[in-house]
Formats: C-alpha cells, sequence, structure tokens
C-alpha cells in the first residue's frame, strides 16, 4: 500500500485527469478568443457603418437637389448595398432612384426599382404613389398589367 502511496505522489494528480483539465483549459481558451474577436468585429463594424450610411443618404438627397441624377442614383445604390437595412429605408430609397430613372426618362429601369420598392414595404405610406408611377411607366412603355396584378 505504501509502493501505491509513494507512486500517487511521484506522479501528482492521476494522468485522465490531467487530460482533462488541459483540454478543458485549451477549449476554454479558444472559445475565449472566438468571443473577443466576435466582440471586437461587433464593435468596430456597427460603429462606422451606420453613420457612413447616413451619409450615403445625405449625399444622395443633395446630389438629388442639384440635378445630378446619375450621381444620385449611384449613392443611393451604395446605400441599399449595405448590409443592414430596414425594409421601410429599402422602399423610400429604392423609390427615389424609381423616380429619378423615371426623370431622366428611362421607365425600363424605372419599373425595376418601383417594382423592389413595392416588394421591399407592403405597407409603406407611398403605396400609392408607387402604384401610380407603375402604371404610368407601363403606358409609357406600352405594357399591359398582368391579369394577377394588385
Amino acid at each position: 500500500m505504501s509502493e501505491l502511496n509513494s507512486s500517487q505522489n511521484q506522479a501528482g494528480v492521476n494522468k485522465p485527469i490531467k487530460i482533462f483539465v488541459i483540454v478543458l483549459t485549451i477549449i476554454t481558451f479558444i472559445a475565449f478568443v472566438i468571443f473577443a474577436f466576435l466582440l471586437l468585429n461587433k464593435i468596430f463594424s456597427s460603429s462606422g457603418t451606420k453613420s457612413w450610411d447616413k451619409q450615403l443618404l445625405q449625399v444622395g438627397d443633395r446630389l438629388k437637389n442639384e440635378g445630378l441624377r446619375e450621381e444620385a442614383i449611384a449613392q443611393y445604390k451604395q446605400f441599399l448595398s449595405g448590409k443592414k437595412i430596414d425594409r421601410a429605408a429599402r422602399a423610400e430609397v429604392s423609390y427615389s432612384i424609381g423616380t429619378l430613372y423615371k426623370e431622366k426618362g428611362n421607365c425600363r429601369q424605372a419599373l425595376v426599382w418601383f417594382f423592389q420598392a413595392e416588394l421591399a414595404d407592403a405597407a409603406t405610406s407611398r403605396k400609392n404613389n408607387i402604384n401610380s408611377e407603375i402604371a404610368d411607366c407601363r403606358r409609357q412603355l406600352k405594357i399591359t398589367a398582368p391579369a394577377n396584378s394588385k
């Protein structure tokens, strides 16, 4: 019995427990590194993009007011390429792009954006305006509305 006690004392903690503790420590360290990476990524990615997205809209609005339609469209499209844009904002910006294309006399492209605005937010306050613009572009392009159209 004293030989067994002396061999355990020489070895310290038995081997299976030692392996378990080491593996658990490694897993904990990896989980901590992943958590820290995700936290830092969220902090740095969300802080800069929200304010810049607003700036893209402001630049687009200013360009639109200056009569620079192509440039405004480019800014609005860049805004829409952002990751997290709510449906109401997507509908509003898509409608703006559609009106810019229509002002340029390009009803084909305008229809694309009016349809996107319509689908992005069915409850938009511009629903009547969107439907009116779609109908007007269809008339200009001599496109008849499908039978199951709203």
